[in-house]
This record gives C-alpha cells, structure tokens and sequence, in this order.
C-alpha cells in the first residue's frame, strides 16, 4: 500500500472512531460543569438545622466545605422559585438582609459581594460560580429566608 493509500486507510478509520457503539461521547459545551459541585435547593427535603453560623436549611449540603477553584452551580429541586444570594457577615442576621435584586442573576464567585443566582424556577440549574479566595460565604434565598432557607460555601 503506497503513501496515498495509507492516508485514505488513515482517514477512514477516524472517521468510523466517531461512529462506534460504545465510543466515549463527543464533549459538549457544558462538559465543564461534570467537576462542578452541585448545590441541591429544596425547602421540602433539606429541613434547617442549628450552625455556628445560625440556622440553615433547604440546600444540600447546607455547610459545603469546598477547595479553592472548585465551580459550583445551584439546582432548585422544588416545583416553585428560589433563589441563592449572598448574606454579608459572619453569621445569619434575624431578618432578612436580600433584597430584590437577588432575583436577578448577578456575580459569578462566591468571594463577590453581592452574587446572586437570580430567580431559579423549578428544576433550574443556575449559572456556574467560581471560588477565588478562603473563607466562608452565607447566602439564603430571597423567597424563604425567614423559613431558615440558608447555607454556607466555606472555600479552604
């Protein structure tokens, strides 16, 4: 078999690699998002539980100890809205600090003040969110604050 044929036999065998039953898919703009941890929202499964940093509840994990650069994405499991925003401070305040900005997509990491999903309706993921620095991040939801619906990303 010359060159010439070499090439065609080269050709064709790549191009059936694509066709095999069995093959590993073809990666997908959101192949990223497979390292990503999930936050799962959910004011019906996750019931609140007492903190160092007051009361959360309604995400899973509430308390998510997460590596430095690690992605993370929310996912609200409920049939109604939520939202995961931002809590100045070191512990939860009484009365509900998020305003209605929070239903507005905002930030993309956590170490920003002011980050907010926006309004995550049922079954939505929210958009990814970078970890750039340490420490601990509260957030709630704008909706069921009051209810105990908050967590804490704490980024080593």
């Amino acid at each position: 078999m010359g060159m010439n044929g070499f090439m065609r036999a080269a050709v064709i065998v790549v191009l059936c690699a694509g066709c095999t039953p069995g093959a590993p898919a073809a990666p997908t703009s959101s192949s990223h998002l497979a390292t990503a941890v999930t936050i799962e929202t959910s004011l019906l499964n996750y019931p609140g539980m007492s903190s160092s940093f007051g009361m959360v509840g309604g995400f899973s994990p509430a308390l998510a100890v997460v590596a430095h650069g690690t992605v993370i994405q929310f996912h609200n499991q409920d049939g109604f809205n939520h939202t995961a925003s931002s809590v100045a401070g070191a512990s939860f305040p009484a009365k509900s600090p998020i305003g209605f900005g929070a239903l507005h997509q905002s930030g993309t990491d956590v170490a920003q003040a002011g980050w907010s999903t926006g309004l995550l309706t049922g079954g939505a993921f929210s958009v990814s969110f970078t970890t750039s620095a340490a420490g601990q991040f509260l957030y709630g939801c704008f909706y069921h604050y009051p209810d105990g619906m908050r967590g804490v990303i704490i980024v080593q």
